[in-house]
């Protein structure tokens, strides 16, 4: 444990130059009202976790490279890069050079909180007055140099052209807010500056992870050891680490399982009820209250949870919750807020979480899949009582995806059909509540077809009788092998959808990417209607929902996806399909064979990196039918929607609105519309 008895009378004894920077700080630093909440006489037990991370600025420190993977409003800029500028000019004059996101910013940053942190010290008169040579260039004080005696701060922007400097440190302030540099990578050119200094540079990089792109700094702390700030609980002594979800380990660092560690319960009007937020601990399920916290942060020290990739380099984890300066009631409000709004999503993983969002994406456990949004209900029911429970209300639309395949045995009359049958909420939430392949004939409306007739009129119930039955179905038309068309036949496709009032004809479409719908209606070459889908976009979506946590208080968000549990039941079984028509049903079951198909492929990006063009495959033992019936079965809720849009004369496309209006049709009437 940290302890912070020792007296400023006692320190103020020493000799300066025998103080650890932050012991210099605590000696000599006032903090300013303007730029804290905690104004007075700086005091490094409000942030503990960052004593460590300063003093491996210390001139007798061998550490030459630190990395700090961060939340907003740590207290880093002010506790770390502002102390290790004045204990330099103080006590180990040397050169530095201070970059941060672009020229105005590095400037704004010497010319208020540097000079600030100067005066308030007693060591502005240290700084070389300013003087102007005859050619115009100033030097001395600038808003871009700081000279003293041993040494000089240079304040550049990190896409400036490098100048022909020597610097022993290097600052980079928010690393990821800084534009691509045009004449190489910026963090490369800038360490060149430090070269000639050899094992005794020192290099720190700090920064909150930025958007879809914020990999530099997280690069920067895989290099490092990879530090995590460990606590003991108050109830049980067990050491932890604060993460928002997941489970960090001494051995492993953060380990995502999908289960979120603060705890807290919601008024009637949705904001949480501040007394009752707490952090669970992972060992005795102990809530830590947030008036604990500073005296848990006190029990805290780093442990490096792996070896550095270059010696004498660590790199640290500091979230925004692990401060003192922000309130867990802010910070649970801001993550209710966000669920309904993807980009406020990625604030709250970057500047609270201190995570990287680009990492989510496609980023897919399947056993924490499977673990979290495996829910407790039969397969070919409707779900409702459970569905309520979780937050999402009742269920007010079936829709059904269906892929059609060939058969491996070579005759071109057999093949398969994989169907999934999903049930969706009115805050667009899905149950999945059936799946299986059917084997048989695929030509000349063959047995495949027929079992998929009855399957797709069937009549579903909840729990209190509520009727349902599938409002719509896409049906994959890109493999259509008995179409004709010199014999005037369109195929078992368009057969089945012209038979069954719910089914619609689908095809991938690339072209449509640009435009606002993830669809549009078109026609094949014989004028038969056909919706084309983005499938690229539905993906990217449904992965991201099924990276979505559930609550603290065991609800779910909007758009979360749930399956059975059952792993050796798919729910077609219950049909007696076999004996009816003489198919083989397979590809049962919600197993882990099943969720590893959401893994399957991987997303390849445009050349600017900011958009996903396609998915490729990358696991050719994990079949993507599933995953395609899935995307299809989605698909198909959006075309009733316009379809419903088009009915009450709605110009606009709204999906919520079409939610909210079966919602209300189901409460009024006792049955789905």
């Amino acid at each position: 444990m940290l302890s912070f008895k020792k007296s400023r009378a006692n320190i103020a004894t020493q000799e300066f130059a025998q103080l650890l920077p932050h012991e210099w700080a605590e000696a000599k630093r006032i903090l300013p009202k303007q730029f804290t909440a905690k104004a007075g006489k700086l005091d490094y037990s409000y942030s503990p976790y960052l004593i460590e991370i300063v003093n491996n600025f210390a001139a007798n420190s061998k550490i030459t490279s630190t990395s700090i993977l961060k939340g907003s409003q740590v207290g880093a800029t002010q506790l770390v890069i502002e102390t290790i500028l004045g204990y330099t000019i103080d006590i180990a004059p040397t050169s530095i050079l201070y970059l941060s996101e672009s020229k105005i910013v590095a400037e704004t940053d010497v010319s208020t909180r540097i000079d600030n942190m100067l005066y308030t010290t007693g060591i502005y008169d240290k700084i070389r007055p300013s003087a102007q040579f005859k050619h115009g260039k100033k030097t001395g004080n600038t808003k871009s140099v700081k000279e003293f005696a041993g040494g000089i701060i240079y304040a550049k922007g990190a896409n400036e052209k490098p100048i022909a400097i020597n610097a022993q440190i290097l600052i980079f302030d928010e690393l990821d807010k800084a534009k691509k540099h045009k004449f190489g990578d910026m963090v490369s050119l800038w360490k060149k500056r430090l070269s000639v200094y050899g094992k005794s540079k020192k290099e720190l990089y700090s920064s909150t992870p930025q958007g879809d792109t914020g990999n530099r700094i997280y690069k920067e702390f895989l290099k490092g050891d990879q530090r995590y700030w460990f606590c003991e609980c108050p109830s049980c002594k067990n050491e932890f680490s604060f993460s928002w979800s997941g489970n960090i380990t001494k051995e492993n660092g953060l380990i995502p399982d999908g289960v979120h560690n603060f705890k807290y319960t919601k008024n009637e009007q949705g904001a949480v009820i501040p007394e009752s937020i707490g952090y669970a601990c992972r060992n005795c399920g102990y809530l830590i209250k947030e008036e604990e916290r500073y005296n848990v942060l006190l029990t805290g020290k780093w442990i490096a949870t792996t070896t550095a990739k270059f010696r004498n380099s660590r790199s640290y984890y500091v979230p925004q919750f692990m401060s003192n300066f922000v309130s867990w009631e802010d910070i649970c409000n801001e993550f209710i807020e966000a669920q309904n709004d993807r980009d406020r999503l990625k604030v709250f993983v970057n500047e609270v979480c201190a995570q990287v969002w680009e990492d989510r994406i496609n980023q897919i456990d399947t056993k924490t899949t499977q673990l979290i949004n495996a829910k407790s209900y039969a397969p070919l029911t409707i779900p409702n009582k459970l569905a309520n429970d979780l937050g999402h209300g009742n269920i007010v639309m079936l829709t059904a995806g269906i892929d059609i395949n060939k058969g491996s045995s070579g005759d071109e009359t057999q093949g398969w059909a994989a169907i999934t049958i999903c049930g969706w909420t009115a805050d667009n939430s899905c149950f999945v509540l059936a799946k299986g392949h059917i084997y048989g004939t695929i030509y000349n409306y063959g047995n495949v077809w027929k079992s998929l007739d009855e399957i797709i009129n069937l009549d579903f119930y909840d729990e209190n009788g509520v009727k349902y039955y599938i409002n719509c179905v896409g049906v994959d038309s890109g493999y259509n092998p008995d179409k004709n068309v010199e014999a005037g036949k369109d195929g078992s496709v368009f057969d089945f959808v012209n038979k069954n009032n719910n089914a619609r004809a689908i095809k991938g479409e690339d072209k449509i990417s640009k435009k606002s719908l993830r669809f549009a209606t078109g026609q094949t070459s014989e004028g038969l209607p056909l919706y084309l889908l983005d499938t690229t976009r539905y993906k990217t979506s449904l992965f991201n929902n099924l990276l979505i946590s559930e609550n603290a208080d065991e609800t779910q968000p909007p758009e979360f996806v749930n399956f059975p549990k059952a792993q050796e039941i798919g729910g077609l079984e219950y049909l007696n399909l076999n004996k009816k028509y003489k198919v083989a049903i397979k590809g049962n079951g919600f197993d882990e064979s099943y969720y590893k198909t959401f893994n399957s492929e991987e997303p390849i990006f445009n050349k600017d990196k900011t958009e996903i063009i396609l998915y490729k495959k990358i696991n050719t033992r994990a079949p993507t039918h599933d995953l395609d019936a899935l995307i299809y079965a989605t698909a198909a809720k959006e075309f009733y929607a316009s379809e419903i849009l088009s009915v009450i004369k709605e110009k606009t496309y709204n999906l919520n609105l079409v939610l909210k209006y079966l919602e209300k049709f189901l409460a009024e009437n006792g049955y789905s519309f």
